[in-house]
């Protein structure tokens, strides 16, 4: 008889279908770049500016060079598989990030977060 064990993997698609697992994180972002990592793959990530005058830049571990720049005021709504999120600001601004989670691990991306 044969064992098989599946696990969770980023084509599992019950995991993207159900409700995600709430993470919540807020900071103050500077001139020195911050990585927020998440607990488990993400499905849907927000990011905020909660900030009143400066504008907060985000990027991936994996392409820092690719960054999106959101204004004062405004947020991001991303349907994206990630594993950790860079943010940073050159005159510093506070931000919230909200997440849904997925209950796949995130060695499954290792190296592949976009």
């Amino acid at each position: 008889m044969t064992n098989y064990h599946i696990h969770q993997g980023l084509s599992h698609v019950g995991s993207y279908q159900v409700s995600g697992v709430p993470f919540i994180h807020s900071g103050a972002a500077s001139g020195t770049a911050q990585t927020i990592q998440f607990p488990t793959v993400t499905k849907v990530v927000c990011v905020e500016n909660t900030g009143t005058t400066n504008d907060l830049i985000i990027s991936f571990p994996t392409s820092p060079s690719a960054q999106i720049t959101i204004p004062a005021g405004e947020k991001l709504e991303m349907k994206i598989k990630a594993g950790a999120i860079v943010v940073e600001s050159t005159s510093g601004t506070n931000y919230q990030i909200y997440a849904s989670l997925t209950s796949i691990s995130r060695q499954r991306i290792d190296g592949i977060v976009l």
